[in-house]
């Protein structure tokens, strides 16, 4: 049977840590629209996300298989930890020769042994993190997660505000605001115990690195639809284009605050549950929810872009609102795509997950290479929507194999034309008639949700 308490109350604690974390993160926005120059911005954010792409290879995506086997129960905690952490800490050392062979080659590059410092140290707290939400202790990983947020707020205002650091000012306040996190979680959950040289089990590493390698390049194609869309704006176009697109980026990201926080849930839920006699019911019922919240934000979302960067950035950005909605509709696609990829983990199937992502992002890269130098920014844009749209069909049409389940498939069509039809009157009208289409939304999907009553896809 399900257990609506626990999943009721790790929803409220990814929820704190969520919002907290996505909260600051948004609002230090305004303070790098006006302290940092548009070229400084796309700098940074190419920095950001080269470390969120070389993260899966540093870790072997071992903290996948930490957290599914903890989930499981598959081994012990200090076996699983030690098995992941050990291997770990030798592929750290063969970074820091490969680094320090760029910086010696390629002096031009800034920054290098920062990108280094904040790989580690966030491939380090992912492992923690996924180790507290493995052993059902959410509680620790929420409240890291604030600290994270409200150090890196702390050390923003001190080095762009008071010491005017620019660039390097925010990668130090994410290196220190990963470290502070890290020892929390080392001490507060009993890490510093349980990580021993003599509990490495060979055998054990052989099983999940066969869970995780295929997660290795799965993870990394995620994040080629931002690397390649940003290195490929700023080869056919400048660093200016790369910082508006990138602030449209950040804008359509903030639908991935509720994407995270039920996608979290949604991972524990998910893995627990696969083996218990009502989870095709569970499942069904979850991804209707998830449908429902994601759409409503999205569309609440596209309704007011027009007035966050009206209000809140330099006029600097204001051609990023131009291509923000459709973002927006391509970070939906991003996500029920995401959501749909559990199931790969759920049932050990991630070489798929792997193959559907390397298809997407080849579309993707093609796309960019197209449209680009045809259209610029917009195609750019084009690309990530289109790109994302075909790895979420591809992915629903696996999960009909996997998960006999309806899903809500018919309510999913529906609330993707209502997108769409937002985003043309969104363009077509003033703001502020935008504004009333939420609630027209939402009147669309008490009827698409009675439809899908009465339906079966």
């Amino acid at each position: 049977m399900f257990n609506l308490n626990e999943t009721s109350r790790n929803t409220v604690y990814f929820t704190i840590s969520t919002f907290g974390s996505k909260a600051i993160s948004f609002a230090l926005l305004p303070l790098y629209s006006y302290k940092l120059s548009v070229g400084e911005f796309g700098e940074l954010d190419l920095l950001l996300t080269m470390s969120m792409l070389l993260m899966p290879m540093m870790t072997l995506s071992l903290f996948e298989a930490v957290q599914k086997y903890l989930l499981s129960k598959e081994a012990g905690h200090s076996e699983i930890m030690s098995t992941a952490i050990i291997p770990f800490l030798g592929v750290c050392v063969v970074f820091f020769f490969l680094f320090f062979l760029v910086d010696i080659y390629f002096p031009n590059i800034n920054y290098v042994y920062y990108l280094l410092l904040l790989l580690v140290l966030s491939s380090i707290f992912e492992f923690f993190s996924r180790y507290v939400k493995g052993i059902d202790r959410v509680f620790s990983f929420a409240i890291a997660s604030l600290i994270f947020s409200f150090t890196l707020l702390i050390y923003n205002l001190l080095f762009l505000y008071l010491l005017d650091f620019n660039v390097k000012g925010v990668v130090l306040s994410y290196i220190l605001a990963y470290s502070t996190s890290i020892i929390y979680l080392y001490i507060s959950s009993g890490i510093n115990k349980i990580i021993r040289l003599d509990c490495v089990n060979f055998s054990l590493f052989k099983r999940m690195l066969l869970l995780s390698s295929p997660l290795i390049l799965n993870a990394m194609m995620w994040w080629v639809f931002d690397v390649s869309d940003r290195w490929l704006i700023l080869y056919f176009l400048d660093k200016q284009a790369v910082g508006i697109y990138s602030m449209a980026c950040k804008i359509a990201g903030l639908l991935l605050i509720i994407h995270t926080i039920i996608f979290q849930t949604w991972q524990v839920f998910a893995i627990k549950n696969y083996r218990s006699s009502n989870s095709k019911e569970g499942y069904d019922k979850f991804t209707k929810f998830y449908f429902l919240i994601i759409f409503i934000s999205a569309s609440f979302l596209m309704s007011i872009s027009g007035l966050i960067f009206d209000y809140l950035f330099s006029s600097s950005y204001v051609d990023s609102w131009v291509v923000s909605n459709y973002l927006i509709i391509g970070s939906v696609f991003f996500s029920i795509s995401s959501y749909f990829g559990v199931y790969y983990v759920v049932v050990g199937k991630t070489k798929r997950a792997l193959s559907t992502s390397m298809l997407a992002a080849i579309l993707n890269i093609f796309l960019n290479l197209v449209f680009i130098p045809k259209i610029g920014l917009k195609g750019a844009v084009i690309a990530t929507v289109i790109s994302n749209l075909f790895l979420m069909a591809v992915r629903a049409k696996d999960t009909k194999k996997l998960i006999s389940t309806e899903h809500g498939y018919y309510l999913l069509t529906t609330l993707i034309l209502c997108l769409l039809v937002q985003l043309y009157l969104s363009t077509a009208f003033p703001i502020y008639i935008s504004l009333i289409i939420p609630f027209s939304l939402i009147f669309c999907l008490i009827m698409a949700w009675r439809s899908e009553g009465n339906s079966r896809i």
